[in-house]
C-alpha cells in the first residue's frame, strides 16, 4: 500500500446539501425546458391546443405523380411478384432468377462461396 507523502487527502464527503440544490436546480431548468419547448411549438403553429398535424401542400402544377399511395402499392407488388417468382434476367446469356426463398434454401444446403485471401 503507497502513503500518501504529502499526508493531504479529502477527509469528509461532498456536502449533501450542495449535492440535493444541484439536482434540484437540474430538474428545475429541465422543467422549464420542456415547457418553453410546449410554448414555442404553441406559438408556432398558431394553436392552443398543441401542434397542429401536418398537411401535405401539393407541389405546383405539373403534378408527376398524382395518387402516391397507388404508386407505391404498384411497385410493392410488383417486387414481391420479381421475389417470388422464376424469370428470366438474360435470355441470350441463360441467366434466370428464382425466388427468394429457394434462393435461401439453396444458401443453405450449399454455403456461401469461399473468398480467396490476398497474402
Amino acid at each position: 500500500m503507497t502513503q500518501n507523502p504529502s499526508g493531504r487527502y479529502e477527509k469528509s464527503d461532498a456536502p449533501l446539501n450542495i449535492i440535493l440544490v444541484g439536482l434540484a436546480g437540474l430538474a428545475a431548468l429541465m422543467i422549464f425546458t420542456a415547457v418553453a419547448a410546449r410554448v414555442a411549438l404553441r406559438l408556432i403553429s398558431g394553436s392552443s391546443r398543441g401542434p397542429a398535424p401536418a398537411v401535405a401542400a401539393l407541389p405546383p402544377s405539373p403534378r408527376l405523380q398524382t395518387d402516391g399511395m397507388a404508386d407505391i402499392r404498384a411497385l410493392r407488388e410488383q417486387e414481391t411478384e420479381t421475389l417470388e417468382n422464376y424469370g428470366w434476367v438474360d435470355r441470350a446469356h441463360g441467366v434466370v432468377r428464382i425466388p427468394i426463398e429457394r434462393a435461401m434454401e439453396l444458401t443453405a444446403e450449399r454455403g456461401l462461396p469461399a473468398q480467396r485471401t490476398q497474402k
